[in-house]
């Protein structure tokens, strides 16, 4: 898969809590996509680790010129930010990679687009768990907040 650079206004996001970031200059990230505080600007979720933390699912964001794309470019003023909602549950996933047949197993992603989350372990870190499994192509993955993530990090659990 690749980064998610198109608003998937058909992804549903529930809870969680908000937070805003600059976005990192001259980087487009879109509604639905996951991502991380990179060198403290809201970029991709790349699974690079540390000192990368992983964040949330951008939920809305400042267009630059009302068209609703999200392009960073920290010499303006005022730039552009990234609404990010920290430990939201991402609703009836249907593309969740590595055959989930049950609830509580973490979930990793390589790249920005929650299509592109796994059971599978790819030797990084997870960004969260599965919340509710209806079945393979329904189920809901509960995000995980950045003192969680960084918590994994900190105590050895997961890649650091």
């Amino acid at each position: 898969m690749a980064d998610l650079t198109a608003n998937n206004t058909g992804i549903v996001i529930q809870g969680g809590y908000p937070m805003s970031l600059k976005i990192a200059d001259g980087v487009t990230v879109a509604v639905g996509g996951l991502v991380q505080n990179e060198a403290g600007f809201a970029n991709h979720w790349d699974a690079s680790g540390t000192p990368d933390v992983f964040l949330g699912v951008v939920a809305g964001g400042d267009s630059r010129d009302d068209t609703g794309t999200l392009l960073g470019e920290t010499s303006d003023d005022n730039p552009p930010r990234a609404h990010i909602r920290c430990g939201a549950t991402l609703c009836h996933l249907d593309s969740v990679g590595g055959s989930p047949t049950v609830s509580g197993v973490l979930v990793y992603g390589a790249d920005s687009d929650p299509d592109s989350l796994t059971v599978t372990d790819p030797g990084t870190e997870p960004v969260g768990w599965i919340k509710e499994f209806r079945s393979a192509t329904d189920l809901d993955v509960q995000l995980f907040t950045p003192a969680e993530y960084q918590a994994g990090i900190a105590s050895g659990t997961w890649i650091a």
